[in-house]
């Protein structure tokens, strides 16, 4: 796993969570390790079902290893959103259908690659997943009465909000065709898709009220934290116009951070375009069958749903994903389409196998194996305290996502925390802070706990370093002592009584919302138990299975032969163990760009950008996009940030000046030598009066703060001193509009 992108937050969050449930805390809510090593509520508001799956599988497989049980949950999600897709299609179509289906949505671009490989969106995967296991399981409720279908549905739905809320309501709109279609297939009992619509909604509360306990104390205790950015500005890869039709791409092993790929896919492409053809055809002959409108609907739904992402909200990962499963489930009609093509029942069979090889064909940029980026080794608490100490962000949550934190903000890093965590024993009431009159010695320390024996003469007060929240609690020698925020710091403070050799303990727990939300929770469990038992002694069972549409065995036998042939080109391609490489060449990301030779005295070099070698005509107002290629040629010992400047042709007075960004939204003293990263920056001439300018760059030694009194100076190819500011050739023209 990267540490060039989200990944390495999921492992870091997944290490903490397993070290907390081995220490005996079931369900962690405290991020020790966050604000530099004094601890903050990060779990009590960040959804947990991903860390706490990945920790909880550390745990109980003993693999005392957080990237292998993240590796393990996310084969798990992979292999159960394919499953969950073919089932899904497979009784309204048909196996054969629900084959391409699941294939197309596994093999689009951003499921099975920029969303895992490019992004480290784990949480995603993991939403992306249970997408068509909400889709089969409302269908169910629409089908049959089985009493077990609430249930199970409810469970997805509480699965939902405990791996990402937000994907919950997109999760609804793609079940939106179930009832439609089955309003279609039922029009003589409209009562049944009103029952079916009742179920849906008791599982929508039930799922909610099992996941009470994460989603009630959440918002119930929102306003005693504040919410901090820390680190770089990452700019969210957006769906565009141009984009979305465009092939997939081999990855570049050059690139340090490959560009995410953003794209539908030209298999699905195809493959909607199949369909929908056959639906015409069908439409003007008069013959809709049931099947057809199911996969129809599905091809309105992920058109709307297209429009949507790229007029309004061009950035959300969860709807890009669903415009993904509805081009795969309205897609897969193309199966129909080529059956049309085959004359005669016994040469139908030969149709699947060609169309999963062109598939997979077609798809080969996304299961082609990823370049090993840097990886990172240590994962303890000190690794994450010098993730944030470095600049480069809150160690346990992705890029962009604020910190909920209790302490007063700007805090400043305690150096005796810090060297307690990198021996292993953080001690938070050090005794160089201690007079004569109390004393602490250490005992023990967890991630939720503190242990210390105690020594007083007077009623005293001890300082911890640890940020003082909701659901701390002090104790001394069993009974509950005074304990408080610092107004200064907000750190905790002890008011301790005279005592020799008190045993002082200090545990986060319980508040009256986290106790009120997991008593919702015994509610639900309890109403759902006596409803399921009430429900099933009144059920006659029956066979729910006889309409399904399964594969012949001599079908199911060529299907698995070619999925075998296809298992054995990855083994040979696209293992790390491979016996031909067929990735893409060095730079070939590059290969539209204007090449580039600007070096800089330490060790930065310009390799190309993408505005080329021509005079640039715009008017005042518009928008000029930059990307430019940065490398390095040895480790960088700074964190540099790049300021793009327009200046004059004439006199080089600056006009216009950007804040500066880190390059790439990557700290450079994280980059890898040889490999480039590529900068996006965007400059707007709204106030740019007409005339000549050119297009300047300038680093900045930011750690944290920039520093404008010491900057890099550039070289040309010949080693000519170029200065501070490093001007592009081409100039730009700007005219009145």
């Amino acid at each position: 796993m990267p540490r060039t992108n989200s990944a390495e937050n999921h492992v870091y969050a997944v290490a903490e969570y397993a070290d907390a449930i081995r220490e005996g805390t079931l369900y962690p809510r405290w991020s020790a390790s966050s604000a530099v090593g004094y601890g903050a509520p990060v779990y009590n508001y960040q959804p947990p079902g991903l860390h706490y799956l990945a920790g909880m599988t550390d745990v109980l497989l003993l693999t005392e290893n957080p990237t292998l049980a993240l590796r393990l949950v996310l084969v798990v999600a992979f292999a159960f959103a394919g499953t969950m897709t073919y089932v899904a299609v497979l009784r309204v179509s048909g196996a054969a259908t629900a084959i391409l289906a699941a294939m197309l949505y596994l093999y689009s671009p951003y499921i099975g690659l920029t969303a895992p490989h490019l992004l480290g969106d784990y949480a995603g995967v993991l939403t992306f997943a249970l997408y068509p296991a909400l889709l089969w399981s409302v269908t169910r409720l629409f089908a049959f009465r089985n009493p077990f279908d609430v249930l199970l549905c409810a469970l997805i739905v509480g699965g939902l909000i405990l791996v990402r809320p937000t994907a919950l309501m997109i999760a609804l709109v793609l079940c939106v065709p179930v009832p439609v279609w089955y309003a279609w297939h039922r029009p003589d009992n409209p009562f049944d898709v009103l029952v079916g619509m009742g179920r849906v909604g008791v599982a929508l509360i039930v799922g909610a009220g099992l996941s009470a306990f994460f989603w009630l104390p959440a918002l119930l205790e929102a306003g005693a934290v504040t919410w901090v950015h820390i680190g770089p500005d990452v700019v969210r890869p957006a769906l565009t116009w141009g984009e979305i039709w465009l092939p997939a791409m081999r990855v570049d092993p050059a690139g340090l951070m490959p560009a995410p790929q953003m794209r539908i896919g030209w298999p699905s492409l195809l493959a909607v375009l199949a369909a929908g053809a056959l639906i015409v055809r069908r439409g003007r002959r008069g013959q809709w069958p049931l099947a057809a409108m199911w996969h129809a609907l599905y091809l309105l739904l992920g058109a709307g749903l297209l429009m949507a992402a790229l007029t309004t909200w061009p950035e959300s990962r969860d709807l890009t994903a669903a415009v993904m499963l509805c081009a795969a489930l309205g897609g897969s009609l193309a199966h129909g389409w080529a059956e049309e093509r085959i004359a005669g029942k016994r040469r139908r069979r030969y149709v699947l196998p060609p169309l999963l090889a062109v598939v997979f064909l077609l798809s080969a940029p996304v299961w082609l194996s990823v370049r090993p980026a840097p990886v990172f080794d240590a994962t303890d608490d000190y690794a994450r305290i010098t993730y944030e100490q470095q600049g480069f962000g809150t160690a346990v949550l992705p890029a962009n996502q604020p910190a909920p934190l209790t302490l007063t903000v700007p805090y400043t890093l305690n150096r005796v925390l810090v060297d307690g965590y990198r021996e292993g024993e953080p001690v938070r009431i050090p005794n160089i802070r201690l007079t004569g009159e109390k004393r602490a010695n250490f005992i023990s320390a967890g991630s939720h706990s503190d242990r210390y024996l105690i020594d007083t003469t007077n009623t005293v007060v001890f300082d911890v370093l640890r940020a003082y929240s909701a659901g701390w609690v002090a104790t001394l020698d069993g009974r509950r002592v005074a304990l408080e925020p610092n107004p200064a710091n907000g750190l905790m403070q002890l008011r301790v009584p005279p005592v020799q050799g008190g045993q002082l303990d200090l545990h986060y727990g319980a508040t009256p919302p986290r106790a009120v939300g997991w008593l919702v929770v015994l509610v639900v469990l309890v109403f759902m138990a006596v409803r399921t038992v009430r429900v099933a002694s009144r059920y006659e069972s029956r066979a729910q299975d006889d309409d399904l549409r399964y594969m012949p065995s001599g079908d199911a036998r060529l299907v698995a032969v070619v999925c075998l042939l296809m298992g054995l080109a990855v083994l040979l391609i696209a293992s790390p163990h491979r016996v031909v490489s067929v990735e893409a060449e060095a730079d070939s990301a590059l290969a539209r760009y204007t090449a580039l030779d600007y070096r800089s005295d330490v060790g930065l070099e310009v390799i190309a950008h993408n505005i080329g070698t021509d005079d640039i005509h715009a008017r005042a107002g518009d928008t000029l996009s930059l990307t430019v290629a940065w490398r390095t040629l040895v480790p960088l010992l700074h964190n540099y940030q790049v300021r793009v400047s327009l200046v004059t042709v004439a006199d080089g007075r600056r006009v216009m000046a950007s804040p500066p960004r880190h390059i790439g939204d990557y700290p450079s003293r994280r980059w890898e030598a040889g490999y480039y990263v590529l900068h996006h920056a965007e400059i707007p001439l709204a106030n740019i009066p007409s005339g000549r300018y050119q297009i300047a760059l300038e680093l900045l030694i930011c750690d944290p703060d920039c520093r404008a009194d010491t900057r890099p100076i550039f070289f040309d190819e010949a080693g000519e001193s170029l200065g501070a500011m490093l001007r592009f050739p081409p100039q730009l023209v700007v005219g009145m509009r």
